[in-house]
């Protein structure tokens, strides 16, 4: 897997004939992209199988090997993220699209993050450290320090438009450079759309994926992050399909194209030239304001500014500002920062899920929205795929639940 191709990467560069700084500068980028990919799989699996290097150079002795505990996996990943920290460059150093120490630092918010709350994993029921918050609220103070170069952009629809990405946006803490050509890509549009739309000069997509119309409603009336959540559209035949259309591919809820329109994209790949923004200088105002709300011993003056950092994102929005007197409990300002998290980030990078969970507020949120009766606590984590129980031969455990 990626995460074990890491492993020998970074065995590669310390025997390689580099100087030292080169070393240093490839094993941050290594260290920087194993411990993203270790963190993305512990948030949605829980601990995984990570195998040391003397395995990995001996591919032709087996030998199966038990998850970690969740102790060690979070040093594992946080090791290699504190290294990254320490040694990529600064943002306005950083060539866009490669990593930087502030997107280090915004992984380590992530998983300090994740590691406030409690899980249950095969090793049973674990506690989470509400001191993790304190963490938080460093690095992220550390992110909006004038010398890492990160502010808001003005236009946040245009951020996902054409034109909106590349260096001279100074929100993006990290993105993946996507073209039409190649080699990364971005089929979001294609997703997105219904299969009979045409309109903008674009045609109809695959319709894979859609949102609901509780989403849309939550919004206050002159949000602007609502823009492009498509309430109508003209079909290929020349009807405009609403709301009200039965049977339509919007009954359910509207369009979540998020992005603008492409009228490059073409063919069944549909590939557009619009760059995916994974991680953007946003998060850090709501993530401060979160370990201001939820850190140990909060005060009324941490609830206070935690409102501004709020609505320094809500303004952006177009909307008036949230007003102290109503939010004198943490349980109150939570609530309003989930919220604004679930409309600042819709169909990003998929961080909302985590954010509920963190808060076992996922399944009442999934049964307030559509009612599932499939919505399970345990659903909270996926379950590893069969392949990965039987090679693990007895020693590889599945979830709780599965």
């Amino acid at each position: 897997n990626k995460v074990s191709r890491c492993t020998l990467v970074l065995d590669d560069i310390e025997n390689s004939s580099l100087n030292d700084s080169k070393k240093v500068k490839y094993e941050a980028e290594v260290r920087c992209a194993r411990g993203f990919l270790s963190y993305l799989l512990y948030d949605m699996f829980g601990p995984i199988v990570v195998a040391p290097l003397e395995i990995l150079k001996n591919p032709l002795r087996e030998q199966s090997l038990p998850r970690m505990k969740r102790a060690e996996m979070v040093k594992f990943i946080e090791d290699d993220l504190k290294f990254a920290e320490e040694n990529l460059p600064m943002p306005s150093k950083t060539e866009y699209g490669r990593f930087s120490k502030g997107l280090a630092k915004m992984l380590l918010i992530r998983l300090y993050l994740h590691e406030t709350a409690d899980y249950n994993y095969p090793e049973g029921e674990t506690k989470g450290n509400k001191e993790y918050y304190n963490k938080v609220d460093s690095l992220a103070r550390e992110l909006k320090d004038p010398s890492y170069g990160y502010s808001l952009q003005k236009n946040y629809v245009q951020m996902f438009c054409q034109g909106g990405q590349g260096s001279n946006n100074k929100e993006i803490i990290w993105a993946i450079p996507c073209s039409y050509e190649g080699p990364s890509y971005n089929q979001w549009l294609m997703m997105a759309l219904p299969t009979d739309f045409k309109q903008n000069g674009m045609t109809g997509g695959w319709g894979s994926v859609t949102s609901t119309w509780k989403f849309y409603d939550s919004f206050e009336d002159n949000d602007v992050r609502k823009t492009n959540l498509l309430t109508s559209y003209m079909s290929s035949t020349g009807e405009e399909i609403t709301r009200e259309t039965p049977q339509s591919a919007i009954s359910a809820g509207p369009i979540p194209m998020k992005t603008g329109y492409d009228t490059g994209v073409k063919g069944s790949g549909g590939y557009s030239n619009i760059d995916l923004i994974i991680f953007r200088y946003a998060d850090v105002y709501l993530s401060l304001a979160e370990a201001l709300c939820e850190k140990p011993g909060a005060t009324a003056t941490d609830f206070h500014e935690a409102i501004d950092n709020v609505n320094v994102i809500r303004n952006r929005a177009g909307l008036s500002n949230l007003q102290y007197n109503k939010y004198d409990s943490a349980d109150k300002l939570l609530d309003a920062i989930l919220m604004e998290r679930w409309h600042e980030f819709w169909c990003e990078n998929g961080q909302f899920r985590s954010d509920l969970i963190r808060y076992h507020k996922l399944v009442s949120w999934v049964k307030g929205i559509n009612n599932s009766p499939y919505a399970k606590d345990y659903k909270e984590l996926y379950p590893l795929p069969l392949s990965v129980i039987r090679d693990g031969k007895g020693e590889v455990k599945q979830n709780p639940g599965y």
